[in-house]
């Protein structure tokens, strides 16, 4: 390392763990009483929250160090490493001496078993649409929910558990068969995908789990086509969802926009709406996180509402101001904080903005991995009540003047219009 290096990613680790002396060592063009400085000023960072440790060098290669390769060939996958470490030694007067050495390595594997069989398409479901005589009302409805998060724990002893709340998920449906909605729109984080998550995983639960994760999203929206059989369906792109592009940019980029020959397929095999096959229930995908949005009510000479899933997450209940004040000409409907939020404002010309932040639909007492969650040491969850709420949101829709409703879930029961929903039944 040169005098001038600029201390990132291995080469500050190094410096804010290592002992001094080892760093004497390892960096030969540093003097000692430099070293101790920049260490002291880094540690003081870090213990400020001004940067977050790096990667340790046996967590994560230097890109400066080591390139990574990865082809298919002849149905296998092949990946490549190659790079360069140094070590340190001293001659018989007690200099030090820095050696390169070089390493490669070649791993094969299976196309199946590391891909195919990693993101297994959902299986059809069937669809009888429901005999229900139309509600004849002079006015629209919508039905919003948002941030199921469906995905399952492989606990000890194999049984699969689910982080979403199919409690809640049965309420939502039960609801929204009652209301009979125009429209409804799913906010997004519809599937966890803990499994690809950059985040560190807290236990070996998440293994196999996205293909039954792909199979309950599909089979939700069956649910909801098959009782509201001429609704239209919409859902809004979301970070969770772009996890399978980042898990195929980082490990394999060339199946990025692959599609089957001879099908008349709307979409690549390895994204979202291709794994839960929307387009089999009639789901309209609104792609591309984090500008997707959904745009309703352009036709009325007033303000339309914005459906989005959302990027900030504000503590103190001030989501929904902060997205109104970041919209001051639209109404905003998101999700992504799990907690039920409602901000008005009135504008110039009269018109009340609504900001509303919709509840989540996965559990919310330690299930998901979350920056609270955890794991004993028998390999369960610890239960852990979230400042998170689950809801839905019905929306009326007077002509472009809108009732918007929230119905809290507790518990897997709800009440709206003087009737209960059960989940638990």
């Amino acid at each position: 390392m040169s005098a001038k290096a600029k201390w990132t990613g291995v080469d500050l680790w190094n410096l804010i763990n290592l002992p001094l002396g080892d760093l004497v060592n390892i960096y030969p063009d540093e003097k000692k009483n430099t070293l101790k400085g920049k260490k002291a000023y880094w540690k003081q960072k870090l213990l400020n929250g001004e940067i977050t440790m790096p990667p340790s060098p046996e967590s994560q290669p230097n890109p400066e160090r080591e390139t990574f390769t990865e082809e298919v060939v002849d149905g296998n996958v092949v990946s490549q490493i190659d790079g360069w470490y140094e070590v340190v030694t001293k001659d018989n007067e007690g200099n030090a001496e820095v050696h390169r050495l070089y390493k490669h390595s070649t791993k094969t594997r299976p196309l199946d078993e590391d891909v195919s069989e990693a993101f297994p398409a959902a299986t059809p479901a069937r669809i009888t649409p429901s005999r229900r005589k139309t509600q004849q009302r002079d006015h629209k409805r919508l039905f919003v929910f948002s941030d199921a998060q469906i995905d399952y724990r492989r606990l000890p002893g194999g049984e699969l558990q689910p982080i979403h709340d199919e409690r809640a998920l049965r309420v939502a449906r039960l609801i929204c068969r009652d209301v009979a909605p125009d429209v409804i729109i799913n906010c997004g984080d519809t599937v966890d995908l803990a499994s690809i998550s950059r985040w560190p995983e807290d236990s070996n639960h998440f293994q196999r789990t996205l293909g039954p994760s792909f199979q309950r999203a599909h089979d939700m929206y069956a649910e909801l086509r098959t009782d509201n059989p001429n609704a239209r369906i919409i859902e809004v792109d979301s970070n969770h969802n772009t996890r399978i592009k980042k898990h195929l940019i980082k490990y394999n980029q060339p199946f990025i926009g692959v599609k089957r020959p001879g099908e008349d397929d709307d979409y690549p095999i390895f994204t979202y709406p291709y794994f839960t096959n929307l387009k089999q229930v009639g789901v309209e995908w609104v792609s591309g996180y984090e500008a997707a949005e959904f745009v309703y009510g352009q036709e009325y000479d007033k303000p339309p509402i914005i459906f989005k899933h959302g990027m900030t997450s504000v503590s103190g209940g001030s989501t929904a101001s902060k997205e109104s004040r970041a919209n001051p000409e639209t109404h905003v409907v998101r999700g992504h904080s799990h907690r039920t939020e409602t901000a008005y404002r009135t504008t110039r010309s009269g018109h009340y903005l609504a900001s509303i932040v919709v509840g989540a639909m996965c559990k919310i007492t330690g299930e998901v991995p979350s920056y609270h969650s955890a794991v004993d040491d028998l390999g369960v969850p610890v239960r852990y009540q979230e400042n998170w709420t689950q809801s839905v949101l019905v929306i009326n829709d007077y002509d472009g003047d809108y009732q918007f409703d929230h119905i809290m879930i507790r518990d897997g029961k709800a009440y709206y219009n003087g009737k209960e929903y059960d989940g638990n039944v």
